[in-house]
C-alpha cells in the first residue's frame, strides 16, 4: 500500500512515500513561498528531480508512483 508522510516545512511541508508504512525514498517537496505557481517537485531517492513542478499535491503524487513504477519497470 501507498501512502505518504507529511514533514513539516516552514511554509509548506515535505511528502515522503510510504510503501507498506516504510519509506521508500522518494519525495515531494514545495517551494518555501507562499505564492509560487507550481510549488511541488517529485524527487527520485537520490535526490534528483523528476519531471515539471506541479501545481496540485495530488498531481505530484500521481506523478512520483507513475514515475516510480516505470523505473521499477525499466530495471525488470
Amino acid at each position: 500500500m501507498i501512502d505518504w508522510e507529511r514533514i513539516p516545512g516552514i511554509i509548506r511541508p515535505q511528502y515522503a512515500m510510504l510503501i507498506d508504512g516504510q519509506r521508500n525514498g522518494w519525495w515531494i517537496s514545495s517551494v518555501q513561498h507562499p505564492t509560487v505557481l507550481r510549488p511541488y517537485t517529485v524527487h527520485r531517492p537520490n535526490g534528483e528531480a523528476v519531471g515539471p513542478n506541479y501545481r496540485l499535491l495530488a498531481m505530484a503524487k500521481i506523478a512520483a508512483v507513475d514515475a516510480m513504477t516505470a523505473e521499477e519497470e525499466d530495471a525488470a
